[in-house]
């Protein structure tokens, strides 16, 4: 099975390389991640010119920025993928083609996962190793100084780093709660607008309204939450070191996205496999 899987990694795999459109949403985000720190010089000195008054952010404050307009275009992006990746197969008669070969339907869309979850995974590190750069070549990457007494350092650049690190690791779980989501949408309808629409509908809108619901839970019920954690990241880059109580990696923050990816992933294999595709 290990085998067979694998071989359904690498053909998706060339199949994913060449469609245009899956390439750019998943370089959208680290276009973006990119393009921040530059903009946020650019705002800058604008607003000098207009003679208005603002302190210039630090480097890893523009890191903050960059990652969190990053990661939404990312969250945006591994949706649109995952919906369509089992109903746009549907929706152009070539499902029925690909499962008349010799291999069984989990296999396939376990491949299919598979190749999802290692393209967000490369996505989630090159939106950060994207943002540091640009970041650190537009204002640098060094200690947190107080800015009206530059001579007080807030925090050392290897302790900040230390922050970077754990409000990245967070950040891998929830995307993957939204391709597992996107595939669990994708193998119930043959539409893949429709499958886009709703798969948005749930991550982007669903969250947040249960989340206000439920606002003990909300931190690991809204995949969106991830821009809590940015802007806790962006509050401590700037000195305000009391935010740093919300960078914590936790045991509910690790364990919830799993499980959703496990339940979305479990029922969307025990769908596809007794659906009806003729």
């Amino acid at each position: 099975m290990i085998g067979r899987w694998a071989l359904e990694f690498r053909a998706e795999l060339f199949k994913t390389v060449r469609q245009r459109v899956s390439i750019l949403l998943f370089l959208a985000p680290i276009l973006m991640a990119a393009l921040t720190p530059p903009l946020l010089l650019l705002g800058h000195e604008l607003q000098g010119i207009q003679g208005k008054e603002a302190l210039l952010p630090g480097g890893f404050e523009a890191l903050a920025v960059s990652v969190r307009a990053g990661l939404l275009l990312a969250i945006m992006a591994a949706g649109i993928v995952s919906a369509a990746a089992v109903s746009g197969e549907a929706s152009r008669g070539t499902l029925r083609s690909i499962l008349a070969r010799p291999i069984r339907r989990r296999e396939w869309l376990l491949g299919k996962a598979s190749l999802l979850f290692a393209l967000t995974a490369i996505l989630v590190v090159g939106v950060w190793a994207i943002g540091a750069a640009s970041s650190s070549l537009t204002f640098g990457l060094g200690d947190i100084r107080d800015r009206l007494y530059p001579d007080y350092t807030h925090l050392r650049a290897g302790e900040m780093w230390g922050y970077v690190l754990k409000v990245a690791l967070m950040t891998l779980g929830p995307l993957w709660a939204v391709v597992a989501i996107g595939l669990l949408v994708s193998v119930w309808t043959d539409q893949p607008m429709v499958a886009v629409g709703l798969t948005m509908g749930i991550v982007l809108i669903g969250g947040p309204f249960l989340g206000s619901i439920l606002e003990g839970l909300r931190p690991y019920l809204i995949f969106a939450y991830i821009g809590h954690w940015m802007e806790s990241l962006q509050e401590v880059a700037g000195g305000g070191l009391a935010a740093a109580e919300e960078i914590r990696i936790t045991a509910v923050k690790i364990v919830a996205p799993i499980t959703v990816v496990a339940a979305a992933l479990g029922v969307g294999l025990v769908v596809f496999e007794k659906r009806d595709i003729t």
